[in-house]
């Protein structure tokens, strides 16, 4: 019997041992799909075997100018760490090549006002390392130049844009207003006391422009804004409810499309109640590059033409009128009323001008015309908006020449910005680049409306003149006299 209990003692002891023993379930394997990825020490995960590296995965890139993906473009937002190296790895099954770009830093261009403190490098394999100065949030695009569009910008190319987030829309004409206060991780960003009526519609970007272009014939772009869902370049995000918000956006590094690692909250504060009285109105078209309203294009408030029929909600009746407007011949446009942009749909009634629609915009106007805007405010939108043309006087136009001297040796480029109250003269910053002759310049503007103003600089690269303001007769400017 002793036996016998003794082994039943042995068997209840391994029993025990086998039971207290027992491993749990294996981890489940990460799964490394094939694609570009961005690692390194900059980036908190050393290379493909790290736990978590799935989300440095970089996303599908879609070219902007055909607003679909394009094959061998990639893109990425991420952290990364100054002074830090990272690298790109691209796995295919079990080869992983290393791709690596001598990174030059320069401004990026865009269709808009350029980016500062960018990467560019021309891309290929290689192990050499990559890094950034400044520890921050950056967007990677990268470009395999695949179908060879790209050669006269350098071919396969990757582009490191920093990223400062701000959000355009309603509140500000579709401007750019950066955020007010930023977490300490900065993955946080959010914007105070944002004043957003019923219908409102904003988006977030990066800067005073919406797409990076890749090739100097910008047939190939890379979007910077974040729409509706968080998908980049998506539709305007809409406010069903006006109040007074602030707006936050969150970023976390996820793996798969760009709208997976960002999300938005909006958080109302308070009532809003808007003052039409304070609106800026007036109209944006060709006639004026599509600038805000200014000069002839801003409407002035009419308050003894006005009633307010409600003072706590501002409900009421608002007129604002134009004078001397002037619409070369196909002139297309669109009204504005604090920052909206209102086409042909958005207009009740319209007398003395026959208004039509083109590609989204309003037009058959031809001539000069004396404008009286009425709209209706029902304490949170426009309830309704007149517009009534009356035949103007054309301003007077001159012609304006302007001479620069003592432009600054190191500047290989000069452009002139140029701008009056009908729009800008030379384009769109920096301007128009012009011929210097024996250290001169000599620039005439025809048949302008005085005053004008103008700025020298040199081609966008960072150096230029203070504004030059309310120039009416021929002037010389001394450029290093007046640098900025």
């Amino acid at each position: 019997m002793k036996k016998v209990s003794l082994i039943m003692c042995a068997i209840a002891m391994m029993s025990v041992c086998f039971t207290s023993c027992k491993k749990g379930p294996e981890p489940i394997p990460e799964i490394i799909e094939n694609g570009f990825y961005v690692v390194g020490e900059a980036t908190g995960f050393a290379d493909l075997s790290a736990s978590g590296v799935s989300v440095c995965q970089m996303a599908a890139g879609k070219n902007e100018v055909t607003k679909a993906l394009r094959e061998g473009m990639y893109e990425k937002y991420i952290v990364l760490e100054g002074g830090k190296e990272f690298k790109l790895l691209k796995k295919q099954g079990e080869l992983i090549p290393q791709y690596t770009a001598s990174l030059e830093k320069k401004n990026l261009t865009t269709d808009g006002v350029d980016i500062e403190g960018g990467y560019w490098g021309a891309i290929s394999e290689g192990t050499a390392a990559m890094k950034v100065e400044k520890t921050g949030l950056y967007h990677i695009v990268l470009d395999l130049n695949l179908d060879k569009q790209l050669d006269a910008a350098g071919g396969a190319q990757i582009v490191i844009a920093p990223v400062t987030w701000g959000v355009r829309g309603a509140m500000n004409g579709w401007g750019y207003t950066q955020y007010t206060a930023m977490n300490q991780e900065g993955t946080s960003w959010s914007w105070k006391d944002q004043e957003l009526s019923a219908g409102a519609e904003f988006k977030f970007a990066y800067g005073q422009f919406w797409k990076i272009n890749l090739d100097a014939a910008e047939q190939v772009k890379a979007e910077v804004s974040l729409g509706k869902d968080m998908v980049s370049g998506g539709d305007n995000i809409k406010v069903e409810e006006g109040g007074v918000y602030e707006i936050v956006l969150s970023f976390k590094m996820a793996k798969g499309d760009i709208k997976n690692s960002f999300t938005m909250e909006l958080k109302k504060g308070g009532e809003l109640v808007l003052d039409p009285a304070t609106f800026v109105v007036g109209i944006s078209g060709t006639m004026n590059g599509w600038g805000d309203p200014s000069g002839t294009s801003l409407a002035k408030y009419d308050a003894e033409s006005s009633k307010v029929d409600d003072p706590a909600t501002k409900a009421g009746t608002y007129v604002y009128k134009m004078a001397s407007m002037t619409f070369p011949a196909e002139s297309q446009f669109k009204f504005r009323v604090k920052g909206d942009w209102l086409g042909l749909d958005a207009v009740t009634e319209a007398t003395g001008v026959t208004l039509e629609e083109k590609d989204g915009n309003i037009a058959g106007v031809e001539g000069t015309f004396d404008i009286v805007l009425t709209l209706v405010w029902d304490g949170e939108k426009i309830a309704s908006l007149k517009a009534a043309f009356t035949p103007g006087t054309p301003l007077q136009t001159k012609n304006i020449k302007v001479t620069a001297k003592n432009i600054p040796a190191e500047w290989q480029e000069v452009a002139i910005y140029a701008w009056n109250g009908q729009g800008n003269l030379c384009g769109d910053w920096p301007g128009t680049v012009v011929a210097v002759a024996n250290g001169v310049i000599v620039h005439e503007f025809k048949d302008v409306v005085p005053p004008i103003n103008v700025i020298f600089n040199n081609n966008g690269g960072g150096a230029q003149t203070k504004d030059m303001t309310d120039i009416s007769d021929d002037t010389e400017i001394d450029v290093t006299a007046n640098l900025k």
